[in-house]
């Protein structure tokens, strides 16, 4: 139980609340399911054939990544407006504001991560 702890980052307290709540929901009921997930060194690896493997990654962030990043800049540009300068969410849009011209930086090309 102690390794299952610290493995999952939980306390002990955490750990009894999950195992009895378990324990009321019927046995055959899925309660975690395993995700697959993609790293950048695998993509690496699947298109290290391939001479233009950074053209390819600057496509896809053009098309995936751009419309995401002019989602956040309106967002940030039409909130910032209406937010109380000294409360959580108006130092947290001040501060966005501040980095917006760097976090287009990565559509500049296909190169770094």
């Amino acid at each position: 139980m102690k390794e299952f702890c610290i493995e999952n980052e939980l306390t002990r307290s955490q750990f009894y609340y999950h195992r009895r709540r378990l324990e009321k929901i019927n046995s055959s009921t899925t309660i975690f399911h395993e995700v697959s997930l993609s790293t950048d060194k695998d993509n690496i690896e699947a298109y290290s054939n391939e001479e233009n493997y950074y053209d390819i990654r600057f496509k896809s962030r053009s098309e995936k990544l751009a419309p995401v990043l002019d989602n956040f800049i309106e967002y940030v540009e039409r909130e910032i407006k209406d937010a109380l300068p000294r409360s959580h969410l108006g130092k947290s849009l001040d501060y966005a504001e501040k980095h917006l011209l760097g976090l287009k930086n990565v559509l500049l090309d296909g190169f770094r991560g």
